[in-house]
């Protein structure tokens, strides 16, 4: 508001002036070369004029924002002051610039000009759920992009004149998403219950008839997206995920280190090298997985501020534990070693949240008495 007031007030003298000291020159229409004096009338001022200050943000989404500027120069001839509005605001490249846009963190898609697009921040740089970052619009009547300065006019950097600027706060915010994998899914949870034969709602190991009705070997876990209050936001979420790591079984006769069928692998890649193909898109319409919700409130419509998805990878081994071991089958030994990655898009398509790594990793093999598999070895979940 107080941008705003100078801005009004800078129009209101701008008129008187036009009215005394008739007439007045722009920048486009310079002044006779007979001019005997310059000097600076009003210091250069600057106005953000969008978006308001304190205007909520998310991480890693684009902000437009504007500006004004003003600089109210004078010149002498014949003993006579005349006012005359110098250039501060023209061009909007690094070449022609005399505006420009500086963030404490953050980015600039356009930083040049009276208008600029900010990219708030990822995650690792904000890492509170709201947090202030100041943006600010500078403006100078020297060109900075040719290092040259104007014909006429009161110049900075030749003559000392103050660079004009505005500065704004935005509020940057987030949703941190984190998982469990232990206790049991909480009335948080707003989305379809999941069903018996994957642990009714047990988080942690999970393996056949444990819990009761169970018929798979994997892990349950929740994921929560939790939001802040601050900016009053209840929908446009999108859940997503991807893996990496490695699934795979053996068969009679096969050696499974050395001649592994696959039946789903990932190749695993380092830390940052996810691949784009392996993202499964919960928040698609197309996608018929029930388990999660994506608002914010529970089953009794209670805002809860958090949205939660419910995910049990592993192997579905069948009500008798023995899936897959007959003919024509025939699997010997199952490895699953996998890696899951879940973060929260919002409704413009970019990330709000973290990613939040978890896995899920067991070896079964199929006792040869009992025609049932036996799990071998250590799991995770624990």
């Amino acid at each position: 508001m107080a941008n705003r007031t100078r801005v009004y007030g800078l129009l209101g003298l701008v008129g008187v002036s036009v009215l005394v000291t008739s007439p007045t020159a722009w920048a486009a229409d310079p002044p006779p070369e007979e001019a005997e004096a310059w000097a600076s009338k009003i210091p250069i001022d600057v106005c953000i004029m969008s978006p308001a200050a304190n205007t909520y943000v998310p991480i890693n989404h684009t902000q437009a924002l504007t500006a004004l500027a003003f600089d109210l120069d004078c010149y002498k001839v014949n003993d006579v002051w005349y006012d005359y509005y110098d250039d501060v605001t023209s061009g909007t490249t690094e070449t022609d610039h005399h505006m420009w846009w500086t963030a404490s963190k953050g980015t600039f898609k356009e930083m040049y000009g009276p208008s600029a697009k900010y990219v708030a921040p990822d995650y690792e740089e904000c890492p509170n759920d709201v947090r202030d970052v100041t943006v600010t619009a500078h403006a100078v009547d020297f060109n900075l992009g040719k290092k040259t300065q104007n014909t006429h006019g009161y110049h900075a950097y030749t003559e000392q004149e103050e660079i004009g600027q505005a500065s704004i706060t935005l509020k940057i915010w987030q949703i941190t998403v984190e998982y469990t994998q232990s206790g049991n899914a909480s009335d948080a949870y707003g989305g379809v219950a999941l069903p018996a034969e994957f642990g009714g709602g047990k988080l942690g190991w999970i393996a056949p008839g444990d819990p009761a009705g169970a018929a798979i070997y994997g892990g349950g876990t929740k994921v929560t997206g939790i939001i802040p209050d601050e900016p009053g936001v209840v929908d446009g979420f999108h859940w997503y995920q991807r893996t990496h790591g490695v699934e795979k079984y053996r068969t009679k006769n096969d050696n499974l280190e050395h001649h592994a069928l696959t039946m789903k692998k990932f190749v695993e890649p380092g830390p940052d090298d996810w691949e784009e193909g392996d993202i499964d898109t919960y928040g698609d319409p197309e996608d018929d997985y029930p388990y999660m919700n994506e608002s914010p409130y529970n089953s009794q419509w209670n805002y809860v501020g958090q949205i939660v998805l419910l995910d049990t990878p592993g192997f579905e081994a069948g009500a008798g534990n023995n899936e897959r071991i007959a003919a024509p089958d025939n699997w010997t030994d199952y490895v699953h070693a996998m890696t899951y990655q879940t973060w929260v898009i919002y409704k413009t398509g970019e990330r709000i949240s973290n990613q939040c790594s978890w896995t899920v990793q067991f070896t079964l093999e199929a006792d040869g008495q009992t025609g049932t598999w036996q799990l071998v070895g250590g799991h995770h979940p624990n």
